[in-house]
């Protein structure tokens, strides 16, 4: 297959040819299930093939895309990046796979809500090369000159790994090596946020920000797999991977507290010894049926999440109510089939073993209950129905509690979360 490509390309072939690459790229494998994010491409795609002069801008996403009102604060309000970080990748993953023979390549540059496209130049049996399309104000298409063409040849399945473990790898990195500051006003965070998350800001030892990783069995080749000592003694233990959940749910709350200026760190689950964690305020984020000290700490009293081993059918688990109150049920199912369309999860505020110090569990049955868990917290609306339920006043202190929550769940990303209960302690 070989493209012919002329200085200049025809007017509105390069729009037909973005439309009805879109369309194809929301119709392949790589998006099935993700309604949200088909939507989203769907209409940045339509918008970049009108010629649209103007910028795409995140309020006018949100309120065509996600649905939100006309006064939509993206500081508040992560829903436009989250997904738009997703459909990065997704188109990323297309590319690797489906999309591998494609003339014309899609994506979204780094710090960019708008969609970027490109020919692939390809004959005489080389490699393709590549050559950038964009529209420019008489409304043809200008191109650049070709890209060398790459020598470097990976499987699909392994390069895509890789980048995803470069990526997860990058943010947990940068989260933990680093005092995080930025030049904003603190108080332009939401007085609601300011006031849930007092208990962690002010000086002394950085809070600690603790996420969990699954315990797996198995290769790429052969298929990877939960790991049991009982069934599996004697394969190798692989316990460096992070779900995305768990990814998301670090990155809202370093946003957050940076917009805070409070200064925060990272570190694996598995790597935490207490003689580190004992002066500090902690925050988990993961779920205690993966490998997370959570398993062996006592934060959850009234709660406590069992999976199949503990005889819950089905492949989630579910949240035992270990003191159920008048009208709660004394058990919460997860998920039973994939695709998964709701979890379950837990906020936990308890006084940590030295005085003075607090502990907060942001945790799910799923990886989507746990981010589930980390948006509420982080965002003004929800952690409003929280204050209200938690009767906290602005200026007064946050009692110590545990709350259930129950997600929806569409095209695998959380999409309305709620309170379902609040015991006190």
């Amino acid at each position: 297959m070989s493209l012919r490509l002329e200085t200049e390309i025809a007017p509105g072939t390069w729009e037909r040819d973005l439309k009805q690459q879109a369309d194809r790229i929301v119709r392949s494998g790589a998006f099935r299930g993700s309604e949200i994010l088909r939507h989203l491409l769907s209409y940045l795609a339509e918008r970049a093939s009108t010629g649209a002069t103007e910028p795409v801008r995140v309020r006018e996403i949100a309120r065509v895309v996600f649905g939100r009102s006309e006064d939509f604060d993206s500081q508040t309000d992560s829903i436009v990046r989250v997904h738009t970080g997703r459909l990065r990748s997704k188109l990323a993953e297309y590319y690797l796979s489906e999309g591998a023979e494609d003339l014309l390549v899609i994506s979204i540059p780094k710090g960019s809500y708008a969609l970027s496209w490109r020919y692939r130049q390809a004959g005489n049996g080389t490699a393709a090369g590549e050559v950038a399309v964009q529209p420019v104000s008489n409304g043809h298409a200008a191109t650049a000159a070709p890209s060398e063409p790459s020598v470097l040849r990976f499987h699909p399945a392994m390069l895509w790994m890789a980048l995803l473990l470069i990526a997860v790898t990058a943010v947990i990195t940068w989260l933990a090596g680093r005092v995080l500051r930025v030049d904003s006003d603190a108080t332009a965070v939401p007085q609601a946020l300011r006031t849930f998350w007092r208990p962690f800001l002010g000086a002394g030892d950085l809070p600690l920000v603790v996420y969990s990783n699954l315990r797996l069995s198995g290769s790429l080749d052969a298929g990877l797999r939960e790991y049991d000592a009982r069934t599996d003694p004697q394969q190798p233990v692989l316990d460096t991977y992070t779900t995305i959940g768990e990814v998301a749910g670090v990155f809202e709350i370093g946003r957050l507290l940076t917009m805070l200026h409070q200064p925060l760190r990272a570190k694996h689950g598995a790597l935490l010894t207490w003689d580190e964690a004992r002066d500090r305020n902690l925050i988990f984020v993961g779920g205690p049926l993966a490998q997370t000290p959570l398993a062996d700490v006592p934060i959850f009293t009234d709660f406590e999440f069992r999976n199949r081993r503990a005889g819950i059918p089905g492949p989630s688990g579910a949240i035992v109510n270990l003191r159920p109150r008048k009208g709660e049920a004394p058990l919460y199912f997860g998920p039973q089939a994939r695709p998964f369309d709701f979890d379950y999860a837990l906020i936990a505020l308890k006084r940590s073993v030295n005085p003075g110090h607090q502990t907060l569990a942001l945790a799910g049955i799923t990886e989507y209950g746990t981010e589930a868990a980390a948006e509420f917290v982080t965002r003004d609306d929800t952690a409003r129905i929280l204050l209200s339920r938690l009767n906290v006043r602005t200026d007064g202190p946050i009692p110590m509690f545990e709350a259930l929550l129950r997600t929806t769940i569409r095209g695998g990303v959380p999409i309305e979360t709620e309170l379902v209960t609040v015991h006190f302690h």
